[in-house]
């Protein structure tokens, strides 16, 4: 006898369905199609080829270049030494740079007479010096390039150096000589670049400062250099300036790269340091207490004197302002600088120069007319300060201002002078 029971099975999705005896069968519904994810790959780097056992060998065989030698040659060579190291000669950029303008510094250095010489005229000298200027702006920025490069190489391999080069008093002394050596050997290879290309316009002031004669000189005798000698007797100033900062500047890297060679812990906890301040301060009084203005303030006006006779007059006019200041008693500069302001055209300047004469002296006339005395034994008649007329300024002038009398009668006796001051 046949069982009559059925068994269905279901699949997961499918819908029931109940079949009656007798009735057509039912379609079922398929379940919608789910889309099929593609499998995630890991990114892989591509394989690159084995060496070639030649390559291996060159490899080997090649030996870094000791660390002093290195840095000895990057000091040396300049922008060239971009050439040292491996990662400077992949640089093509710099690499062009360094080549092209070092060649042009030195054959501007070694022809530098021959090319002045092409610029007699003076119009030539305003497109040499920028010439110039970008030369050793190019020359200096590829010299810092390779000094950085071969400061990382001096944080890997330091210890290779000799010790006596890491003390203070020799990273200090020889960054007198090579600036930024301190701070390059004691792990600072982005500030000694830095220093290395800031030097650019200390020396670019240097050689223009050598060169300001005759400057000078074609600027006289042509009138082409700038549009008028004064503007040139500024660059000069702006010139000198420039020095002066850039040795401040030397001082201050060198006394840095000092610090610097101390040891960490002796630099935070330094007790020496008030004993250096109060030095540093007792110098300081001991300067001022032992200067002598006045010998400074003649030096000033005799070498305003010299340059006033060449033919400047902006530069010794601010000899004999500041002459004036460091000796405010001799009223002897003052006077210059009135005529100094006068040639300028700067007649509202040359005013006040006057009345601020006009009111020293005010003040010391009042003085000995009270004391019913006169200056050097005169018999004058009393006046007021406020209505003194200052007398003519300039070498025509038979009477300087107040009690100061033209060069021509330093030598008189003192009753030929009353006799002038009487008249």
């Amino acid at each position: 006898m046949s069982d009559s029971n059925k068994l269905w099975v279901i699949d997961l999705g499918d819908e029931l369905e109940t079949s009656n005896p007798g009735s057509e069968q039912q379609a079922t519904v398929p379940p919608p199609a789910v889309p099929r994810q593609q499998p995630i790959r890991a990114k892989t780097a591509p394989v690159q080829s084995a060496p070639t056992p030649r390559k291996m060998q060159r490899a080997a065989g090649r030996k870094p270049m000791h660390i002093a030698l290195l840095l000895a040659l990057t000091y040396a060579l300049g922008p060239f030494a971009i050439l040292l190291t491996e990662q400077g000669r992949k640089s093509k950029p710099w690499l062009a740079t360094g080549i092209a303008s070092g060649a042009l510094a030195i054959i501007l250095v070694s022809m530098r007479g021959a090319i002045l010489a092409s610029t007699q005229t003076g119009r030539g000298l305003i497109p040499l010096f920028v010439f110039s200027a970008l030369v050793f702006l190019g020359c200096f920025s590829v010299w810092a390039r390779a000094l950085l490069i071969t400061g990382d190489a001096v944080l890997r391999r330091g210890k290779k150096l000799p010790s006596w080069v890491k003390t203070p008093w020799a990273a200090g002394g020889l960054s007198f000589v090579v600036p930024g050596f301190g701070l390059l050997i004691t792990g600072c290879p982005k500030r000694a670049a830095a220093v290395v290309w800031s030097c650019w316009p200390a020396l670019l002031s240097a050689l223009m400062l050598g060169h300001a004669g005759w400057i000078w000189s074609v600027q006289q005798r042509t009138g082409h250099v700038v549009a008028t000698a004064e503007i040139l007797e500024l660059v000069f100033l702006v010139t000198a300036i420039v020095a002066a900062v850039s040795v401040l500047g030397l001082t201050a890297q060198a006394l840095e790269g000092a610090r610097q060679a101390f040891p960490r812990s002796a630099r935070i906890h330094n007790q020496r340091g008030d004993w250096y301040a109060l030095a540093l301060l007792g110098s300081v009084a001991c300067l001022v207490v032992a200067s002598d203005p006045t010998s400074v303030a003649s030096r000033l006006d005799h070498h305003s004197e010299s340059l006033h006779a060449s033919g400047l007059r902006v530069i010794p006019l601010y000899m004999t302002l500041a002459a004036s200041r460091l000796d405010p008693a001799d009223s002897q500069y003052v006077l210059q600088a009135i005529d100094l302001n006068t040639e300028l055209g700067r007649i509202d300047e040359a005013a006040g120069l006057r009345a601020r004469l006009d009111e020293d002296l005010s003040a010391y006339v009042q003085v000995v007319m009270g004391e019913g005395e006169t200056p050097l034994n005169v018999d004058t008649a009393p006046v007021e300060a406020q209505s003194l007329d200052p007398a003519a300024v300039g070498a025509e002038a038979p009477v300087f201002y107040g009690a100061m009398l033209p060069v021509n009668m330093k030598e008189q006796s003192t009753d030929a002078r009353a006799g002038a001051l009487a008249e």
